[in-house]
């Protein structure tokens, strides 16, 4: 068997080294010769060294370290923006403030007159246009904006009354 892996190893242009036991080649003898001469064949097929895969454990860390920077950046801490990071007069300064937003727009009747004249600012009179335009009865006509009105007073009229507080502090009892 020794004689015919030997000739196989001549054949390639292979050289076997022989080791102190029994003639064979060992398990650490290297299978080419390290000259890097092949017969028949100048030329060299060079391999490219083997890289792993995955990624080395230090890159897998700091890969996984950026990953974990990026969420923490990212969370809202609910638990931090809790009732205790207020005092008391600071929930009383925001809620003044939200009571006069709130009611600003409201009180202002002159804004909502505005508003309404600015409806159909390209058409002066748009009312009159359409009524030369087609003919309504003056009956309805009335009728209808008699139940204008009457909507509209009812709309000013109309109060929101909030009896619970907007906002519930939740707090843990341990």
């Amino acid at each position: 068997m020794g004689n015919c892996v030997s000739q196989m190893l001549q054949c390639c242009g292979l050289k076997q080294e022989e080791s102190s036991q029994h003639g064979e080649s060992g398990d650490l003898a290297p299978l080419i010769d390290s000259s890097g001469d092949c017969p028949g064949n100048n030329t060299r097929i060079t391999c490219e060294p083997y890289y792993p895969v995955f990624p080395k454990k230090s890159e897998e860390q700091s890969d996984l370290n950026k990953i974990l920077q990026d969420m923490a950046t990212n969370v809202i801490d609910v638990a931090s923006l809790g009732s205790y990071s207020l005092e008391q007069h600071e929930y009383r300064e925001r809620m003044s403030f939200y009571i006069t937003k709130l009611k600003s727009p409201m009180s202002s009747k002159s804004l909502s007159k505005a508003q309404k004249q600015e409806l159909l600012q390209d058409v002066p009179n748009p009312d009159k246009v359409l009524i030369s335009i087609c003919s309504v009865p003056d009956d309805d006509l009335t009728f209808v904006r008699d139940i204008l009105n009457q909507v509209d007073s009812l709309l000013e009229n109309l109060k929101l009354v909030n009896s619970d507080a907007l906002i519930i502090p939740f707090q843990i009892q341990n």
